[in-house]
């Protein structure tokens, strides 16, 4: 499973994760009772007719982000906020400055000031202007913990 530069995964590569947890475990049934995952919450997962809860998460040592992805081209890969910030920058730069870009894009200045000098995240018209949209991304937080046998 190839990992974005960000080191965030998206919703396939998270149930892909699932899917390898689970074989090397050899069943559902097992990998749940080991973990202390729900075995219904997993078969959903594993059948992608669900995103993983909280427990499965908590089992793979992931965790929930906020990411932003581009809303069309080929380049579809998750964004942190950090390169949000440094795409807005680049843009405003090459558009004249911030009152100039701001004007051309349709776009509240004082939103995309907000964003740039990083006091709150960006918001949807600045998100527009870029192409981006916000989406749910995970993140590890180490190795797979295993549930303690009684």
């Amino acid at each position: 499973m190839a990992a974005h530069r960000s080191g965030l995964l998206d919703l396939k590569e998270v149930v892909r994760l699932v899917r390898d947890e689970v074989e090397r475990a050899w069943s559902q049934a097992e990998w749940a009772r080991k973990t202390g995952v729900n075995k219904p919450d997993l078969s959903s997962t594993v059948t992608g007719k669900r995103p993983p809860t909280r427990d499965i998460l908590r089992a793979l040592n992931l965790t929930k982000a906020f990411a932003y992805q581009r809303v069309s081209g080929r380049h579809r890969g998750l964004l942190r906020i950090e390169d949000v910030v440094d795409l807005l920058r680049d843009q405003v730069m090459r558009g004249g400055g911030q009152a100039e870009w701001a004007r051309n894009m349709g776009v509240n200045r004082p939103n995309m000031n907000s964003t740039l000098t990083g006091r709150c995240p960006p918001m949807n018209d600045v998100l527009r202007a870029l192409g981006l949209k916000k989406v749910f991304a995970y993140e590890r937080e180490g190795r797979p913990r295993e549930r303690a046998r009684q």
